[in-house]
């Protein structure tokens, strides 16, 4: 099948064939208000319909309206409407024919038209007068039925439906291939390794290399020529990047997305890791650039937001693979800040008013540590030019993520907070760090404490609230005074200085002084 489709505004060929049976049944009556109102959604789901239909829109709903009028002394307006509406048919029916410079009455000969139609066509373009009604008519009722035999009847013989991504289930066959495939893009990837020494097909190690041509093969054939030894490794990922992107565009992207973590991923590999990488709190820049052209593949066909994701609930799977677990987090941070790179680096090409599409990746990379000579903390760089996905900048849409129970939430939520826009104040996003540490390890803090609290510890904390607000300039914040004489509101504020007019120690917990007054006024009215 070919990989270029047509959209079209009916959902499914049950949906056409209910529109066809209306209008040209052949077992009982045909039923035009219900094609008509059928076609009218048509043209509202897809305002530019084949020829076909669009005339055949236009003849019917002058014929339904003609059928159901109820004052019918004045018949210009339905002449009117028939007439254009026939018009319209010989122009959209003869277009393709009479841009060759043939006329219009050859065409018709050639198509089967009565040549009289074509008159009416002219007689309403350029006459003064309309046409006779039951001449209209009739013209509409051949007009319709030509329709039939020469576009409904030939459709109704070629009509099959076509599901885009038709794969909810995947078949073991499709499985084997996308996890060959993910295969494919993991070993380039660790081929193309800084360190590595492969520049060409010739350098790869025999026994890889044959696993690697025959994995090839098995997925796209003769496709991709492999016999020149001499061609470069980036060469083949070029050719291979565009016959992958077809070949993901026809499986289910949640699929695809859990073959890319599961138990057998190199990507979340306890095993790999251990092997490669030295660090206990990050990741190895040696061991990440291993996966940088996966990671870039997965960029390049809108992948990289979901792999992130299902990496993310890979993180809080803490009970069941608490080692993967902990990897994923801190491959989460690894992302985050990659994306990161890619944020501050399109902030600054907008201050400075600088296209990016156009430019290289080279250029791109050379541009990056000019502006920011000092940014080290990353070295994985994925689309300079492509935005980071609102998913990790939106507060609203990461709020579950920072809110859940996580323990390796604390790996990467300083990452993701700083992706949020608007931007959110330091001692916002310092105090959600604290609590997801607290939350992490609350081993580390006392539930109870001996300590008795003085209005000594509160003046503290009110003092520490003031220097946050001040840090984030927030101008409509509290201002609080605590010397004797109570607290003092800015403008704005909903707190207010008690009155001291009220007996506060008589009154019940639940209610405030003058509610007991209210009470004690309702009972006197109803005594």
């Amino acid at each position: 099948m070919t990989d270029y489709y047509r959209i079209v505004p009916w959902f499914s060929t049950k949906e056409w064939l209910e529109v066809y049976n209306s209008l040209y049944s052949t077992t009982s009556d045909n039923d035009f208000p219900n094609a008509l109102k059928w076609l009218l959604i048509w043209k509202a789901r897809c305002p530019s319909l084949p020829s076909g239909i669009e005339s055949t829109l236009s003849l019917l709903d002058v014929y339904v309206q003609d059928t159901n009028a109820v004052d019918k002394t004045d018949d210009q307006l339905i002449r009117l409407a028939y007439s254009s509406a026939i018009m319209r048919f010989v122009n959209h029916m003869f277009d393709s024919d009479a841009a060759k410079g043939k006329s219009l009455y050859r065409i018709a000969e050639t198509r089967g038209v009565p040549d009289w139609i074509v008159d009416l066509r002219h007689d309403t373009a350029h006459s003064n007068n309309l046409p006779s009604l039951e001449l209209l008519r009739e013209a509409t009722s051949i007009c319709l039925q030509w329709l039939h035999n020469n576009y409904w009847l030939l459709h109704k013989e070629i009509l099959q439906d076509y599901v885009v991504n038709k794969n909810q289930m995947l078949t073991p066959v499709l499985e084997e291939n996308v996890s060959t495939l993910i295969s494919v893009w993991t070993m380039l990837s660790f081929l193309v390794h800084t360190n590595s020494e492969v520049k060409s097909l010739a350098n790869i190690p025999l026994d890889l290399q044959k696993s690697l041509f025959n994995d090839i093969q098995d997925l796209f054939g003769n496709a991709i020529n492999l016999s020149n030894l001499k061609m470069p490794v980036r060469t083949l990922i070029s050719q291979l990047d565009t016959f992958s992107g077809k070949m993901i565009n026809n499986i289910n992207k949640d699929n695809f997305i859990k073959l890319l973590v599961d138990e057998e991923s190199l990507v979340l590999s306890t095993k790999v890791y251990k092997a490669m990488s030295t660090k206990k709190k990050g990741l190895d820049a040696v061991y990440v650039k291993c996966f940088e052209v996966f990671l870039q593949f997965l960029t390049s066909h809108d992948l990289l937001e979901d792999f992130t994701l299902e990496v993310i609930r890979t993180t809080e799977r803490f009970k069941t693979n608490r080692s993967q677990s902990k990897l994923a987090a801190k491959w989460v941070s690894q992302i985050l800040k990659s994306l990161r790179n890619t944020q501050m680096f399109l902030e600054q090409a907008a201050k400075k008013k600088l296209d990016v599409q156009n430019k290289t990746k080279k250029e791109l990379l050379s541009l990056f540590h000019h502006w920011f000579p000092n940014s080290k903390s990353c070295p994985l760089f994925l689309d300079l030019k492509k935005p980071v996905p609102l998913s990790f900048t939106d507060i609203n849409i990461i709020q579950p993520i920072i809110t859940n129970y996580n323990p390796n939430l604390t790996l990467f939520i300083s990452d993701l907070l700083h992706l949020v826009r608007p931007k959110l104040p330091n001692p916002i996003k310092n105090r959600i760090c604290k609590l997801a540490l607290l939350i992490a390890s609350p081993q580390g803090f006392h539930a109870k404490s001996d300590k008795i609290y003085t209005q000594e510890d509160f003046n503290v904390q009110l003092e520490d609230m003031k220097l946050d607000n001040l840090a984030s300039n927030n101008v409509d914040a509290i201002i609080l005074d605590t010397s004797d004489h109570g607290v003092e509101c800015k403008e704005y504020s909903i707190w207010k200085k008690a009155s001291g007019n009220h007996a506060w120690s008589t009154c019940p917990i639940g209610l405030l002084p003058w509610q007991m007054e209210e009470n004690v006024s309702n009972e006197m009215d109803i005594d």
